[in-house]
């Protein structure tokens, strides 16, 4: 993005920078515990990347 950011939409440069990456894990270790918590923590309105990331026991 960093490369491209004079030719992409500025929007678009904001929402890529530092995206968040949410670890869901069932059974503990993540951040949520199931997809649906962690859809549900990302802010109703939110312009930034968020990345779930799934991880097997």
């Amino acid at each position: 993005v960093k490369e491209r950011g004079n030719t992409l939409d500025p929007e678009l440069v904001e929402a890529e920078t530092e995206p968040r990456i949410i670890k869901v894990m069932q059974g503990g270790g993540g951040e949520f515990d199931t997809i649906t918590k962690a859809i549900e923590s990302v802010p109703s309105g939110n312009t930034k990347r968020e990345i779930l990331k799934t991880c097997q026991i």
